[in-house]
């Protein structure tokens, strides 16, 4: 099955993250067969904020219903039911309700199809917001499909504003994908382009760049490298580096079988005025 539009560069974004800069964190997560009911706890800017999110499947003959659940300490809630192993092979129907969450209250329904060669998506969304500029109502379709090695596909969308001013966006995507990386290429509206390499070696280092070129003269182009180096079974260390300046590393550890631990550092290499930022992340898993 080839990835979907949103995920083409997933693998360089899942790399480029995980640094503990921006918040520290501590997360207690407990799994059974067919539940998780996760807790997580952040402090940023010397505020503390949390949210307490329960996963359930349950399976019945016909099909498979999930339930997810989340709860944040701000007063907001999430709820998203999904529909899978339907008497339709390869379809997949997600609806989603959304109050308090962000800046804006939504209700969304999607439809999923994949299968070996193609990956669809339709997604229709309802959205109460108040912030200048942000989508009230808006329709997303996305396609990926696979021949041999290669991936392609593209997203349309249709949107409306608050201020009843519609908005249509479109973009396009290409990747290539061999035995332990994947090059990909992507832009929307023909003005942004992306393209990004990723690489696994030995199953032990993880290597990513990617550049993003901006068409607004305002916007300055961005590349970030970044790695992941596994040590062994319980130790990790990751960097990165982007154009901007950012310089990142971090450090991860378990302490033990169901307790782990990541400490991460920032740097600012074109202000040495500026203090390092430094955060941790406690994971506990049973």
């Amino acid at each position: 099955m080839p990835v979907s539009f949103g995920d083409f560069n997933k693998s360089n974004q899942d790399l480029f993250k995980g640094f503990c800069t921006k918040k520290s964190t501590t997360t207690f997560t407990a799994k059974s067969d067919n539940q998780t009911v996760k807790t997580e706890l952040a402090k940023k800017s010397g505020s503390v904020a949390g949210y307490l999110k329960l996963t359930r499947n349950f399976d019945f003959s016909k099909f498979n219903f999930g339930l997810n659940v989340k709860a944040t300490s701000g007063g907001g809630l999430e709820v998203e039911e999904t529909l899978s192993k339907l008497p339709v092979e390869g379809v997949t129907l997600k609806f989603k309700n959304s109050e308090g969450v962000g800046c804006c209250d939504c209700i969304s329904t999607q439809v999923e199809y994949a299968d070996d060669n193609a990956n669809c998506s339709l997604d229709f969304a309802k959205c109460n917001c108040t912030k200048s500029g942000h989508e009230n109502h808006k329709i997303n379709f996305a396609a990926t499909f696979q021949y041999e090695n290669f991936t392609f596909g593209g997203m349309f969308k249709a949107s409306e504003l608050k201020a009843d001013e519609k908005k249509f966006s479109h973009s396009g995507g290409l990747g290539y994908s061999g035995d332990n990386y994947w090059l990909y290429a992507f832009g929307k509206d023909m003005k942004d382009i992306t393209v990004g390499y990723n690489h696994t070696f030995e199953k032990k280092t993880n290597f990513g760049v990617e550049l993003c070129h901006f068409k607004a003269e305002d916007k300055d182009d961005e590349l970030t490298v970044g790695a992941n180096h596994k040590i062994d079974d319980d130790n990790s260390f990751k960097g990165k580096y982007n154009s901007s300046g950012v310089l990142a590393f971090a450090y991860s550890t378990k302490f033990a079988k169901q307790v782990g631990g990541t400490v991460g550092i920032n740097l600012d290499m074109n202000d040495s005025s500026k203090a390092a930022n430094v955060g941790w992340g406690l994971d506990f898993k049973f």
